[in-house]
């Protein structure tokens, strides 16, 4: 940049706030007439003033300009106009003209341009003061062209009514075009337009290597029209907005107030805002190019209009198509994407872009087909698309009906999304109310509000009131956040919470889904059919199903889905149906691992369900099924069919008519190493009631305590029981009860079962009393009991294991600590995705063997096996294993130590 620009900048300045006519020149050129005219006729005419200041001669009664700049005052015509009868007036050397007190227009008549600026030689500034620039017109700058290298400044202008005639897209600016160095202060725009062709730039354009500076919050653009793009401003050049008001300007493309074209920057600091803009296809207020940067900070971008129809048009507010576009502390609200598949009400990015949004707000937008506040689309073949919102409010968005997809925020195609801190309300879709993502797409949001979102979609795979994953490809990552009071209202709505569709992978760490509604299934989550969702450390608190039917108030699994839920919370959720916690389908796949399911309320089921089918999975590890209830069966749980293991669990305090803790109609079910107590049913079987005849269909039980549970018949078991070993039941009567090895079972007997309480390990357990029988009269291949502490040999009977110990923790031994002679380190990192490294640390050498269990106790990887002569790290490969909690142990000659390790998804 020029080094004349500051000063020019810091004169146009002194100008605005001192009034002053008289800026420090060598000359002044009083004009004295509002006639137009180059004769010698005794007078000073605006034309021979500029002839004047331009060959330093006296020109008429106009006294001689000099080298260093002149200053034209019109006091002697104050509030006249000016016609040039003569056509354009050329500046061609450095000039101030008007001042403060005169406000004079000069006016075209529609006949010509008003002021070339090109000053030969070394640039001396030109400015404008208090001029009104009306009816010029030229193929390109109807008022004023500004040639390369110039510096020109308007303050306190107005330019009304200018028009550039020229028709090619390298013609425009209605009032200004320019390829130099422009400053505008404190000036208006109203109806100036460059409409014919592809012509740009409704009040200025600026072609390459040209800088626009607004360089005051009280310019305005109104009214202006580009047929191209640019309704306001087209930059090719720098942009440098400090504030001002854009309102109402139009094109017929691109850029509704403001367009950028090309390899530029555009910048806006300050109040700038941008009111009810329209552009006929994308950027209704601002559209930046696929190779521009736009950084805008304190804007306000409200009431703006696209109506491109294609689902890549629209982003009512800003649209980035490519380029590298960052929103700070803005205010979009009320924009919308019009057209038939219009996208993006507040933004969309596209075609590559980068969007960076932090803080401000995106409210109350809408759009046709999806986004109604932020579109990232990456559709076709291009990449690269990423977006990141941080700390930003998305609120009261709506994304229309054709398809409707992403109330707040939607992701097209193979998109990269991230969105933290900040909130997620009020917005409403078809599909995800508040977040939408595509299969290929990738959405990460961590530390987020997802609050008061809905979605319509009448179908069951619709919904996803909170948040929508749409199949196979890209990850939906949900971490440390709240998903609250979203509700899916369609006929068939599924997934209030959280809506994981068609083969799509959702993994969710430490995120509260609380009070969410879903009329068909899934009050807090659906998984539909092939997906799989990852649990971990997640709450689902008082979520509720509708009556359509009305199943899984807390998640909901339908078809061939899989689901992990580990160290979580499902708790006061409701379904009107089954599975008021958890609902599984006849071909899905649910684990449920070191997880509370409590205070959960259903017709059948009311902590889990899990209907009848051949390809089921329900398998329940180191958990706690407590104080759930069931109107007709399985307080705890309720299975029609398929193959249910529960192992190292404890039920207690469920209640429903009949099974208050388990009830099984058909299917395999097997429960080991668990302790079923204090439940009741107000018919028959208070702990386990078997109600299935069909042939193949059993429930059998190993190492398990069924004890102190109530019902009119059948106080602990009914119907037909299967034991298959070791197991303590209190009381048979009412039960059919067929032992593999009658000597090792237990009847009659009080365990001595102490009440719930925290025993260590992630869920409350029942302890089991000094002297209790159920103490090493067991026998199981489990290495650990529900608490995670490590079995005996011979092991006690349920899911507390009597005298067992601690195993070494996530966090291992204290930073410092000198290591033991046989020791075992914590594993670095922990928990883990890939892989993770655990050093053996020897005082004498010895034979070893390092291996890693799964919760049941299974052996899962053998890492080493070898005598090392002090120190060797071992790797585990998590890469291949489901997320979970997992046990390294390693075992010598003379000790053994093990260490908890978790795989994360």
């Amino acid at each position: 940049m020029s080094r004349l620009y500051p000063c020019l900048r810091a004169c146009a300045a002194a100008l605005l706030l001192l009034g002053s006519a008289q800026a420090a020149h060598a000359a002044t050129i009083v004009v004295t007439t509002n006639a137009d005219d180059n004769t010698v006729n005794g007078n000073c005419t605006l034309r021979e003033a500029f002839q004047a200041a331009n060959t330093n001669a006296a020109v008429d009664q106009c006294a001689a300009g000099s080298p260093g700049g002149d200053t034209v005052l019109l006091t002697a015509i104050a509030g006249q106009t000016v016609t040039l009868t003569l056509g354009q007036i050329d500046v061609t050397d450095g000039v101030t003209v008007g001042d403060f007190a005169s406000a004079v227009t000069v006016a075209g008549a529609g006949a010509s341009r008003l002021f070339a600026v090109d000053v030969a030689g070394t640039a001396e500034p030109v400015q404008f003061a208090n001029l009104t620039f009306a009816n010029g017109s030229a193929p390109r700058g109807g008022a004023v062209l500004v040639a390369g290298g110039e510096l020109v400044a308007f303050v306190g202008c107005r330019f009304t009514g200018n028009v550039a005639t020229g028709s090619a897209t390298a013609d425009g600016g209605g009032a200004v075009f320019s390829t130099g160095l422009v400053l505008v202060v404190g000036s208006t725009f109203t109806g100036n337009t460059a409409l014919n062709g592809t012509a740009n730039g409704g009040a200025i354009m600026v072609a390459a290597g040209g800088t626009l500076d607004l360089a005051s919050t009280t310019s305005t653009f109104t009214s202006n029209r580009a047929a191209r793009a640019g309704g306001a401003i087209e930059a090719a050049g720098t942009l440098n907005v400090a504030g001002g008001t854009f309102t109402t300007n139009a094109t017929g493309i691109n850029g509704g107030a403001v367009h950028m074209t090309g390899l530029m920057t555009a910048t806006f600091t300050g109040a700038t805002v941008f009111d009810r803009n329209t552009a006929g296809m994308e950027g209704g207020g601002i559209w930046n190019s696929a190779t521009g940067t736009l950084n805008m900070t304190g804007s306000q971008l409200t009431g703006n209009t696209a109506a491109g129809p294609a689902a890549d048009q629209g982003g009512g507010g800003v649209f980035s198509d490519g380029g590298i576009t960052t929103l700070t502390n803005l205010t979009i609200t009320g924009n919308a994407a019009t057209g038939a598949a219009g996208s993006g009400g507040g933004v969309q990015n596209t075609a590559g872009g980068r969007l960076t949004i932090v803080g401000g707000t995106v409210s109350n937008n809408t759009s046709v087909r999806a986004g109604g506040g932020v579109e990232a689309n990456q559709s076709g073949g291009a990449t690269g698309n990423t977006n990141q919102l941080t700390t930003v409010t998305v609120s009261g968005n709506n994304a229309g009906t054709a398809p409707g997809f992403g109330g707040g925020v939607h992701v097209t195609g193979a998109a990269v999304v991230t969105v933290t801190g900040g909130t997620v309300s009020g917005n409403t879709a078809i599909e995800g109310g508040g977040l939408w993502k595509s299969a290929a797409g990738t959405l990460t949001v961590n530390g987020t509000t997802i609050d008061n979102n809905t979605a319509t979609g009448a179908s069951a795979d619709q919904g996803g009131g909170g948040v929508y994953n749409d199949g196979a490809g890209g990850v939906l990552t949900l971490a440390n956040l709240t998903v609250s009071n979203n509700d899916a209202t369609g006929a068939s709505g599924s997934g209030g919470g959280l809506l994981n569709n068609v083969g799509g992978t959702t993994v969710v760490t430490d995120v509260l889904f609380s009070a969410n509604t879903a009329r068909r299934a899934g009050g807090g989550i659906e998984d539909n059919d092939g997906t799989l969702v990852s649990l971990l450390r997640t709450t689902l608190l008082g979520n509720t199903t509708g009556p359509a039917p009305g199943n899984g108030g807390g998640l909901h699994i339908t078809g061939g889905g899989t689901v992990t839920a580990d160290s979580s919370l499902v708790a006061q959720n409701t379904a009107t149906n089954q599975g008021g916690g958890l609902w599984n389908s006849g071909l899905g796949q649910m684990t449920v691992r070191t997880t509370t399911v409590r205070g959960n309320t259903a017709g059948e089921g009311g902590g889990l369900y899990q209907v009848a089918g051949t390809k089921a999975t329900l398998r329940v590890e180191q958990s706690l099924v407590q104080g759930n209830t069931a109107a007709t069966t399985g307080g705890g749980i309720a299975a029609d069919g398929a193959a249910v293991l529960v192992v190292n669990t404890t039920v207690t305090g469920n209640r429903a008519a009949s099974g208050g803790g388990f009830a099984a109609d058909g299917g395999r079910y097997l429960i080991s190493n668990a302790t079923v107590s204090s439940n009741t049913a107000t018919t028959a079987g208070g702990g386990l009631f078997n109600t299935s005849a069909t042939d193949g269909a059993f429930v059998s039980a190993d190492n398990t305590i069924v004890a102190d549970n109530t019902a009119p018949a059948g106080a602990d078991l009914a119907g037909a029981i299967r034991s298959r070993g070791y197991n303590l039941f209190e009381t048979t009567a009412g039960a059919t009860v067929t032992s593999d090895t009658p000597a090792t079972d237990i009847t009659g007997v009080d365990p001595g079962l102490q009440p719930l309480a925290d025993n260590g390990g992630p869920t409350l357990t029942q302890a089991i009393a000094m002297g209790s029988r159920a103490a090493g009269a067991g026998m199981t291949s489990l290495l650990f009991d529900q608490r995670g502490f490590t079995r005996r040999t011979p092991s006690s009977i349920g899911a507390f294991e009597f005298g067992g110990q601690p195993v070494a923790g996530e966090d291992g031994p204290a930073a410092g600590d000198a290591p033991a002679a046989f020791a075992l380190s914590a594993a670095a990192p922990n928990p883990f995705r890939g892989q993770t490294t655990l050093r053996v640390t020897l005082a004498t050498s010895e034979p070893v063997e390092v291996a890693l269990y799964d919760a049941l106790g299974r052996r899962v990887q053998t890492l080493y096996s070898g005598t090392p002569a002090s120190t060797v790290d071992v790797t585990v490969d998590g890469r291949r294993l489901a997320p979970g909690v997992y046990v390294v142990r390693m075992t010598g000659a003379s000790a053994s130590a093990t260490q908890r390790v978790t795989v994360a998804r």
